[in-house]
């Protein structure tokens, strides 16, 4: 199993070099427009070490990968500004899943007795992901649809290059999302229930419809493998 250190134990000349690292990442995959200010850097790292340092750094790589795949339920908003408030409450999001999934699987909290949280290893982790696959693939089959709460399966399973790349086939699933927003306009009962499968935005599709585009791109390949352990395969290779 692989052991990470946690923040302080790492030499205080490194750990600056690695959160900026981390968090020039997270702030990119979410799309912030401006770079993120020294003051913030500074405000952040301090915040880190007076309440997240028996985190390692990887582990907070980890918990702004599952805010992005919505693993924590309703999104963190960081209204374009990446600060120590933004970091500090997907951080406190994380700690919140991590003792969730140790309670739920009945995974120790302590270790040989001592102060110190016992950690999930990345297996541990993966292992978490890969079954919420089986749950929700077993769920699939049995209602023909996806709970919303699984739709981080989609950029999970896209990260280990199983969903499709072909931009015919993007094209076609976006039409089908349409389609789908379109029919469930037409049975809202009122205008505020109609404006949430609004299409557009801005001039871009919206928020709606990468969710219903998702939802059927996990459809289609639950309906191409009967059998999750198919897809848990593809992922164990490209892994």
């Amino acid at each position: 199993m692989v052991e990470f250190d946690k923040i302080k134990n790492i030499p205080p000349d490194q750990i600056g070099p690695n959160l900026a690292m981390v968090f020039v990442k997270a702030a990119n995959l979410i799309g912030l427009k401006d770079p993120i200010s020294n003051i913030n850097k500074q405000d952040i790292k301090e915040m880190i070490l007076a309440r997240f340092k028996s985190l390692s750094i990887e582990e907070i790589d980890y918990a702004f990968k599952l805010e992005r795949y919505g693993v924590y339920g309703e999104r963190v908003k960081h209204f374009q500004l990446f600060n120590a408030e933004y970091v500090s409450k997907v951080l406190d999001q994380y700690k919140k899943w991590l003792l969730k999934i140790r309670h739920d699987n009945n995974i120790p909290l302590f270790k040989d007795n001592s102060c110190k949280t016992d950690e999930l290893t990345e297996d541990q982790k993966m292992d978490l992901i890969l079954n919420g696959l089986r749950e929700a693939h077993a769920q699939f089959i049995e209602t023909n649809s996806i709970e919303p709460g699984r739709l981080y399966l989609y950029d999970f399973l896209d990260e280990y290059g199983i969903m499709p790349k072909d931009i015919n086939i993007k094209n076609k699933v976006k039409e089908m999302a349409e389609r789908r927003l379109v029919k469930r306009q037409k049975a809202a009962l009122n205008k505020i229930e109609k404006a949430l499968y609004e299409l557009k935005k801005d001039g871009k599709p919206s928020n709606k419809v990468v969710v219903a585009c998702k939802e059927i791109s996990l459809e289609r390949l639950f309906t191409e493998y009967k059998n999750v352990e198919q897809i848990i395969s593809k992922i164990k290779i490209n892994n």
